[in-house]
Parts: C-alpha cells; structure tokens; sequence
C-alpha cells in the first residue's frame, strides 16, 4: 500500500489533466521533469507527489480504455457467433 496524497495534490494533478492532458505520460520521470519545467514553485517532495499522482491517473485510465475495448471485442465475438 501506497501513502495517502492530500487533496490538493489530487485536485492539482486532476485540473493539470483536464488542461494539458498531451503533455503527460503514465511515466512517473517523464512527468516529474514536465512538472518541474512548469515552475510551479513547489519543493522535490510536492513535485514528485504531483509527478506520481498524475502518472497514476493516466495509468488507471490506460487500464480502464483497455478494459472497455476487451469488452467490446468480446461483445462482437459473440454476436458474429450468434
């Protein structure tokens, strides 16, 4: 089990996704050093905070588009067997 974010962290990260959804990735580095251009004025340990929530919330995404796209697949399987 992970540590617990605090709330702004997590709305920070949701609100730098709904505007720059393009910029990030589900890479934890890659993110970190896009936050860290952005100069928010936050120290190493709020920016790393910001890097993995956001890399978290792309991923959790990622797994939930695969799910939905395996579902659809699995649906047309079984209509053209029928």
């Amino acid at each position: 089990m992970g540590r617990i974010k605090g709330t702004q962290i997590k709305v920070l990260s949701r609100h730098m996704l709904k505007t720059n959804a393009a910029m990030f990735s589900a890479s934890f580095d890659e993110d970190k050093k896009i936050v860290d251009k952005l100069e928010l004025g936050m120290s190493k340990t709020e920016r790393n905070k910001l890097a993995g929530e956001i890399a978290q919330e792309i991923a959790k995404l990622d797994r939930i588009v695969k799910q939905q796209e395996a579902e659809e697949a699995s649906r047309e399987a079984a209509a053209a067997h029928a």
